[in-house]
């Protein structure tokens, strides 16, 4: 999932290259059957199927190209279907209709005797260490927040949000590419556009997720998969090549390997201009 073939076939990002959008033209049940085969593995590979046994079935209600931008999506453990299968997990895909003096009964009807509920219902963050006229320039919305970069509230002169408003896959290296990002601005690298540039962009990017992503309290930090995309405009902004990968056979490995934290070494630790010099 983390190579720039299959990063082409997601639904387009919001700045698509031209070749990506002819992929998704002339292409697009190519690009139907790639989404549709790799439904099949995973419903093969992790058996999501149900039984006669009363097992249930687990197969996503969404195409995994759409419910991979979702954040009830995670990667399980691998024993965790396995798990399942043998019945030690038992697994219900509905609702607690109402709580017993002994445990609670589901909307399918079924009746279980538990000893602890856990409402593993998520979080919201609270901004509240804000006062109100920042909240206000912020404009939380029901879906999140939406900012320039996914760093950059327009109207707020010298404030920068990093590791908080953009989710990928690799958040980890997503931060640290931001952190690099920002210590170019700083350095006189590049600059930022205008405001109304910038509010201009922020719209885009709202109509654009609001149209095919799902819907959830954080979908203005989503990038998930998109993430090459968001990485190489990181890196464009402040004149470092996008394209990471090295040795002879690298023009192949930009299309079909993964991309790693690895790659972006030179990117983080700061050496990416000497780096890219010697590659010239």
């Amino acid at each position: 999932m983390l190579h720039r073939m299959t990063s082409a076939l997601l639904p387009l990002y919001q700045r698509s290259s031209g070749l990506e959008h002819t992929v998704h033209t002339l292409g697009a049940p190519l690009v139907w059957l790639y989404w549709r085969l790799t439904q099949v593995l995973l419903y093969f590979q992790c058996r999501l199927g149900g039984s006669s046994d009363n097992r249930p079935d687990l197969v996503p209600s969404v195409p995994i190209e759409i419910g991979a931008f979702d954040h009830t999506t995670m990667v399980v453990r691998p024993e965790f279907f396995g798990l399942v299968r043998n019945g030690v997990i038992g697994a219900h895909q509905t609702e607690i209709q109402e709580f017993t003096k002994t445990g609670v009964i589901l909307r399918d009807g079924s009746q279980l005797d538990v000893d602890i509920v856990i409402f593993a219902t998520g979080w919201r963050t609270d901004y509240a260490f804000f006062d109100d006229e920042i909240l206000a320039k912020i404009n939380i919305e029901d879906d999140g927040y939406y900012l320039y970069r996914h760093m950059v509230q327009p109207d707020l002169a010298g404030m920068i949000f990093i590791g908080c408003n953009a989710l990928t896959y690799e958040s980890i290296l997503t931060y640290n590419l931001q952190a690099r990002w920002l210590a170019e601005l700083l350095k006189g690298k590049h600059g930022l556009p205008d405001r109304a540039t910038m509010h201009h962009e922020i719209e885009d990017m709202k109509a654009w997720k609001r149209e095919w992503m799902p819907a959830n309290h954080a979908r203005g930090a989503s990038i998930g998969l998109h993430q090459l995309h968001y990485h190489d405009e990181l890196l464009r902004d402040f004149g470092a090549n996008p394209k990471r990968k090295k040795g002879l056979f690298a023009p192949l490995k930009e299309l079909i390997d993964p991309y790693e934290p690895n790659d972006y070494r030179s990117i983080v630790s700061g050496v990416w201009e000497q780096e890219e010099i010697r590659r010239v």
